[in-house]
């Protein structure tokens, strides 16, 4: 009988422990493929994130970028909303990341996630598209497809665009539904030129970093109350809603 119970007692101690493991790279991979150490967004835009509207924009962002740079923390600008892709068949909805396609990579691996074709240089045209998501809409490499989204000001806008990257990553969420171009691009496609909803930080050294945030949070404070500065905890809670 007391065989029994230790036996018991080992499974479900193995199951909490794998419990844990599991969380805890869940949480590495949204730091590492989706939110980095923090976020500067407007404040209305974290209130409703899961909406992501162009409303709550932030405007002459490269002085924040500058701003981080005092205060040596990375920091890569990004647009996010969502919208549609087609393949003229088929539809579906997609969340659409505008990126820096240079400083992106400065905390961001999606070049390392590439599993067909190649991850596109500065400026480049073309768009990276999640396995599952190819695979569902049947799309290979230099295949042509549609987006059709809202912009900023809430006109219909389409952009026709080549796929020039296939990417698996280990957050599924994004080989079912992300899909990245230029930041050039989706300022067009967006109308937002000068305008971006998120700069993305990474700092290493999380006790560090605490002090360094607290710091710039006050100065962006001081020349816009409506942008705040999310860290990564808050941002997985937010998800979770």
């Amino acid at each position: 009988m007391i065989t029994f119970y230790k036996t018991i007692f080992i499974i479900i101690f193995s199951i909490l422990l794998i419990n844990c493991i599991t969380l805890a790279q869940d949480q590495t991979d949204l730091i590492k493929y989706e939110y980095g150490s923090a976020k500067i967004m407007h404040s209305s835009l974290y209130k409703y994130y899961n909406f992501l509207s162009l409303h709550f924009c932030i405007k002459d962002y490269e002085k924040l970028l500058s701003m981080c740079q005092d205060y040596d923390i990375i920091a890569v600008p990004r647009i996010c909303t969502w919208g549609n892709i087609s393949n003229i068949i088929q539809s579906t909805v997609v969340k659409i990341i505008g990126i820096d396609l240079l400083k992106d990579k400065n905390i961001f691996p999606l070049h390392e996630l590439i599993i067909k074709g190649k991850y596109p240089s500065s400026n480049h045209k073309g768009i990276l598209i999640g396995s599952e998501l190819a695979e569902y809409l049947e799309l290979q490499i230099d295949d042509s497809i549609v987006l059709l989204v809202n912009d900023k000001y809430g006109f219909i806008k389409s952009m026709e665009i080549k796929i020039t990257g296939i990417f698996h990553s280990p957050l599924k969420v994004q080989n079912r539904q992300y899909v990245y171009i230029s930041l050039d691009r989706a300022l067009q496609l967006f109308t937002m030129e000068g305008m971006i909803t998120e700069i993305c930080l990474y700092l290493p050294d999380e006790i560090k970093a605490h002090d360094r945030l607290i710091k710039l949070k006050q100065e962006i404070q001081m020349i816009n109350t409506s942008l705040i500065i999310i860290d990564y905890k808050a941002l997985i809670n937010k998800l979770s809603e």
